[in-house]
């Protein structure tokens, strides 16, 4: 038994540091949130949420979307918590709301179907909830204007580093903060692992440069128009995705991916000009950004910063790193198109707090948080990467990078029937969406006869199935974009 509570401090007091503290609340501990950037000023809203300026965290722009899971795991241990984020006008989307009106007559619904319902909502309304409620709750100190300029650490003997604090500069100057845990939950620009790397710690990082870039345009609805439901849209080719997204509070987004190396989209797609002619050309998407639905309120914002990684503090099965611990996108990320980030930060925190409450051992905790984090996410991560390096070889087969293979041939045409089957058939798009969500292992579907015989199934569709899958694939081609970026 503890003879007094342990000190944490979590670095950050974003989505992942307010997970950590979440996760912490009722265990005993005694938690401190720092936070670089300002505090919200108490007039700002879940609707103007907007006008919080996140300056350390770039993406705040970008829609974000919890999975189910997520959903699920908020209204099991946090009713009050989900129920806040829905009257902040965080919108739903359930499983049905995904069938375009031509094939919803098809769908027969099951009782799993009640747990595959999303969260949808700008970045700045989700974190802005959350952190009200950690605050009212009473959670953790946090500590807003406080940069960390280093960590305090010693090397043992054995060359492991502990880390035993920070130093940190905030409004009552330079100071030290002594800590028995460290938690590193600042994001995808922390800079602590490469300063532990230089203070000796053997540490490593998985790393893969998915080559993609974001560019995102925020939207608002028309006066006098209500949105009968979530929305999500997506139509893709081999060298560009295109999503739209309905958000919290009458807002949307539309986001187009395309790849760095891509000569032709890379250097034109933040142009508002060419970025509109492109979604204009998109049917399902092109029906509801207009003047009679939704507006833009802002320009077209890139976010490059998709690479994945992995990063690993135990080697051969022994600690390299005590008391300390990376959480969220510190400790592991892929390509967000996946939907992964929020639901690697809330169940890895929830890992995480349930280690330092079971186990005191600085040692068996490192051992067994790399452990929770393998068994939790490691099958999906790998995916999720083959699937990144299959869409980066088939972008460059599509445009003329390297010769098309027999694979990049197959690959595009399987991907394309089972999208198209998805689309169409609710058998199969309840097997995907399931995994997509969580609720399934990520490749169940895969390996269900049953699925793949629907999906070729769906290559013999009726008049009406055709005209839905077409009004999804019906997207500008790359002659059609080179004309425009002309025209402008």
């Amino acid at each position: 038994m503890r003879m007094k509570a342990e000190s944490i401090l979590i670095i950050g007091g974003s989505i992942a540091g307010l997970a950590c503290a979440l996760a912490l609340k009722g265990k005993g501990f005694d938690v401190t949130i720092l936070e670089r950037d300002p505090a919200p000023s108490p007039d700002i809203t879940p609707a103007t949420s907007h006008r919080w300026k996140r300056n350390g965290t770039p993406h705040a722009v970008q829609p974000h979307t919890l999975i189910a899971s997520i959903r699920n795991l908020l209204r099991d241990r946090y009713p009050d918590l989900l129920q806040e984020l829905i009257d902040a006008g965080v919108g739903e989307h359930h499983f049905e709301d995904g069938f375009h009106k031509e094939i919803a007559g098809k769908y027969r619904p099951v009782s799993e179907d009640a747990e595959i319902t999303t969260l949808m909502s700008r970045r700045t309304t989700l974190e802005l909830v959350l952190r009200r409620y950690v605050e009212r709750q009473a959670i953790a100190q946090l500590i807003v204007g406080a940069k960390v300029r280093s960590l305090l650490t010693e090397k043992q003997d054995d060359g492991t580093i502990v880390v035993r604090g920070v130093s940190i500069k905030d409004g009552e100057g330079c100071r030290e903060i002594r800590s028995d845990v460290v938690i590193d939950a600042s994001g995808r620009g922390s800079g602590f692992f490469q300063s532990l790397v230089q203070a000796g710690a053997d540490i490593r990082e998985e790393y893969y440069a998915s080559n993609v870039a974001y560019f995102t345009r925020s939207y608002k609805l028309a006066d006098g128009t209500t949105l009968p439901k979530a929305l999500i849209r997506v139509s893709q080719t081999p060298h560009m995705t295109m999503s739209l997204m309905s958000g919290d509070n009458g807002t949307a987004t539309v986001t187009l991916a395309a790849f760095k190396d891509d000569p032709l989209l890379y250097g034109h797609l933040g142009d508002t000009e060419v970025f509109d002619a492109v979604i204009a050309s998109v049917p399902n998407i092109a029906e509801w950004i207009n003047p009679t639905h939704f507006l833009p309120t802002t320009g077209v914002n890139r976010w490059a910063n998709m690479d994945a990684t992995w990063r690993h503090s135990v080697s051969d099965g022994s600690p390299r790193l005590l008391g300390f611990f990376f959480a969220g996108d510190t400790a592991l990320r892929s390509n967000p198109k996946f939907g992964r980030g929020c639901a690697c930060a809330l169940i890895g925190s929830h890992i995480l707090a349930d280690i330092l409450v079971e186990q005191d051992s600085p040692r068996e905790r490192a051992i067994r948080y790399e452990a929770g984090l393998k068994q939790a996410f490691r099958a999906e991560w790998e995916f999720l990467l083959t699937t990144d390096r299959n869409d980066y070889e088939a972008f460059r087969a599509s445009v003329g990078l390297k010769p098309k293979s027999w694979r990049d041939r197959l690959r595009y045409i399987i991907g394309r029937q089972v999208n198209r089957a998805m689309q169409i058939d609710p058998e199969v798009r309840r097997a995907i969406v399931y995994a997509g969500n969580g609720i399934t292992d990520l490749t169940a579907w895969l390996k269900g006869p049953r699925i793949w015989l629907r999906i070729l199934r769906s290559a013999f569709a009726g008049p009406i199935e055709r005209r839905v899958i077409a009004r999804h694939e019906t997207c500008v081609d790359r002659r059609a974009i080179a004309q425009m970026i002309q025209t402008v």
